[in-house]
């Protein structure tokens, strides 16, 4: 039976991704796919609010609230899920990394726990809390030489980063600041920034849904989830 499934995303660029890879392949099982975006900030002067990033705990947590207490209407066949990288959780302001990561050393623990806290948080039965790890940019490293038609300036160091994570899967890229997958990218080719919003998605969508999945578990096992709804 078709479900409508609600993606609650972290910024511009996942946005793009739900609507030019995820949402199309998702209506081939029959389901509806909606999609918004985060909000970080409010302005202290205005009522304006700024949308994207996990910069403030308690924002995103309110904007999951309130999307999960709108779908309790229909907790059989509409669901809620999120895609945020966790590799900013531990910058979020209002969010105690340190307790809540409490005797926690391995990656995929602290991102299993990290799940665990936002899904008791929200208790919804019809919740599937989900964080990308490292980052959004992990899904390029699939196959990072995809930049290589973006970027042709910067083959070279394109052909150098792809060697130097060579021996990791994608989602296995460091979190620490200066080796996040974005920094990586973004040492070596700063006007990616620029990029990032409208095309990443596009890239990725180039290496194909399925080569992508095959690369990264974690993504796999979490649209596999979707999927089956």
């Amino acid at each position: 039976m078709s479900k409508i499934i609600n993606i609650l995303v972290e910024g511009p660029a996942e946005k793009g991704l739900v609507t030019k890879v995820i949402e199309p392949h998702l209506k081939t099982f029959g389901h509806t796919v909606n999609y918004r975006v985060i909000t970080t900030s409010w302005g202290h002067k205005t009522t304006r609010r700024t949308q994207g990033g996990v910069s403030n705990w308690n924002l995103l947590l309110k904007d999951v609230k309130q999307w999960a207490l709108e779908c309790q209407y229909d907790t059989q066949n509409v669901w809620l899920t999120t895609m945020f990288d966790f590799y900013g959780l531990s910058q979020a302001h209002n969010f105690n990394y340190a307790e809540v990561m409490s005797g926690l050393i391995d990656p995929t623990d602290r991102l299993n726990k990290a799940t665990e806290h936002l899904a008791k948080l929200v208790n919804s039965p019809n919740f599937i809390p989900y964080f990308q790890m490292h980052e959004y940019e992990s899904l390029l490293f699939s196959d990072i030489s995809i930049l290589k038609s973006y970027f042709p300036k910067a083959i070279t160091k394109i052909k150098k980063l792809k060697t130097e994570t060579s021996h990791l899967g994608p989602e296995e890229i460091n979190e620490r600041i200066e080796l996040a997958p974005s920094k990586r990218i973004l040492n070596i080719i700063p006007e990616y920034n620029d990029y990032k919003a409208d095309e990443s998605s596009d890239m990725i969508k180039a290496l194909g849904l399925p080569f992508v999945r095959t690369r990264c578990p974690h993504f796999d096992s979490w649209l596999s989830r979707l999927e089956s709804l």
